[in-house]
């Protein structure tokens, strides 16, 4: 980490640029004091270092001070030489750096996004895997029912009513996990319409009450939009595996793509009411 604040190859972003400026900035008067008081201690003839050795450890600082300066015009697309230009410095603490990635490297900006992903943290990622635990679970025993059955270790009638109770506690498990996805979906695809709503408040346009409001309906109707498509997903899924089911008369193990048809149709609805409550939360 100390070797990078020396290195000249790299991006960084306005505000570390701005941090090492001011403390280069500190470092160079303390220095340039030191010296100054060691040269008036000597001029008249008092005992102190000799003067050149405080100037020599400005050579450091003056690395670094070069090194974020050069780092800070990668990040502008620049060639580091930029930073010598009168007055430059003073410009990099608040010129903007290039989207994306360049040829100098990646967007610091980047780096810190990616870990605030819900998609791709590791976190999330682990939380998700969690979840898919007991989905695994309940097909396993679905599928342990159905050759129970044909083993005839337990009647058609036992099969039925335990394998009712898995698809029930699946279906809630499928439910849940599509209101959060519904929901964060939704959340996201109104994203743009929730900043001008906010910069309206921001200008005294809009009340607190009335922002949240528009929000709360935007999200409604945008949960609604994305219920109502799953639910026609669902429902040409639900007919393809009826007819499946009903070919030659005869019965299939209850498989995932019939267990998620046959229980989020019926669900859905209810996915819709428990969001647009949620939304009303917000």
């Amino acid at each position: 980490m100390l070797l990078k604040l020396f290195s000249f190859s790299g991006r960084i972003r306005r505000l570390q640029y701005g941090i090492s400026f001011v403390i280069s900035a500190i470092l160079f008067s303390i220095i340039n004091l030191l010296t100054e008081v060691a040269i008036k201690i000597q001029s008249i003839g008092g005992d102190t270092p000799n003067p050149i050795y405080f100037s020599l450890t400005g050579i450091p600082v003056l690395w670094f001070y070069f090194a974020q300066g050069c780092k800070r015009e990668h990040d502008l697309g620049y060639n580091g030489w930029w930073q010598l230009i009168p007055f430059r410095p003073l410009w990099l603490i608040f010129l903007k750096g290039e989207e994306g990635e360049n040829k100098y490297g990646n967007n610091p900006k980047d780096k810190k996004k990616s870990l605030r992903s819900e998609n791709i943290s590791p976190k999330n990622e682990f939380s998700a895997k969690v979840k898919l635990e007991p989905l695994k679970e309940i097909e396993n025993k679905e599928l342990l029912l159905f050759n129970s059955m044909k083993n005839n270790l337990i009647s058609d009638v036992e099969y039925s009513e335990k394998s009712k109770k898995l698809r029930e506690e699946k279906a809630i498990l499928i439910t849940n996990s599509k209101s959060v996805e519904i929901e964060n979906t939704a959340k996201s695809l109104i994203s743009e319409k929730a900043k001008q709503l906010t910069d309206l408040v921001a200008a005294g346009l809009l009340t607190k009450e009335e922002y949240t409001q528009k929000y709360n309906s935007l999200l409604s109707t945008e949960i609604e939009k994305l219920a109502g498509q799953e639910k026609i997903a669902i429902s040409t899924t639900s007919t393809e595996t009826k007819a499946v089911q009903n070919k030659n008369n005869k019965i299939y193990p209850p498989t995932k793509s019939m267990v998620e048809a046959d229980e989020n149709i019926k669900k859905m609805e209810d996915v819709i009411n428990r969001l647009k409550g949620g939304s009303s939360g917000h």
